[in-house]
């Protein structure tokens, strides 16, 4: 009888252990933030994490303040590719993910050369809300240099007309210099 006893109290440590095994981790996370060159959010960027050599991939998307976050990654390596139309893809490799913790990656994406091309042949465009800020080279009355948030369309529009005025005058009769041209 009292071998019976011990047999199954030896069962019951054995039971008791391996439910422990169970119940033990083997996972940790990636976060982080993706802006731009201008250090702006990132909305809705697909980040993507891959370990080339277990081929486990997880997906997430950023938030409106570019914020994303993966939880229960498998331990390992992990490749994090990060793409969003108008942006360069950004791949950062060799990302750890260690048992139980979280990885935080800060990641920055540049406007891609296809992009910024495009912009400039457009005179304007660009990425979501990107207005260019351009220099005017006198404001007409003070003569101080000022900075517009005007595109560059109506920039070319706007040297077309002050071309004109200053070659035929201003067909409104208005009065530059001190002087009235006409």
């Amino acid at each position: 009888m009292k071998g019976l006893k011990r047999l199954l109290f030896a069962g019951m440590i054995c039971a008791g252990l391996s439910s422990l095994g169970l119940a033990q981790t083997v996972t940790g996370g990636l976060d982080g933030r993706i802006t731009d060159s201008a250090k702006a959010a990132v909305p809705n960027a697909q980040v993507v994490a891959i370990d080339p050599v277990a081929g486990v991939e997880r997906t997430s998307r950023t938030n409106d303040a570019g914020y994303f976050s993966i939880a229960f990654v498998p331990v390992g390596t992990y490749d994090v590719t990060v793409t969003m139309k108008g942006f360069a893809t950004l791949v950062a490799k060799g990302n750890e993910v260690t048992l139980n913790k979280t990885t935080t990656l800060n990641l920055v994406l540049q406007v891609s050369a296809v992009q910024e091309s495009e912009h400039r042949r457009q005179g304007g465009g660009g990425p979501a809300g990107f207005r260019p800020r351009l220099p005017l080279h006198r404001d007409l009355l003070s003569g101080v240099p000022v900075e517009s948030d005007i595109g560059a369309e109506q920039l070319y529009a706007l040297e077309r007309q002050l071309r004109f005025i200053q070659r035929y005058g201003d067909p409104r009769g208005r009065v530059y210099d001190g002087r009235h041209r006409e």
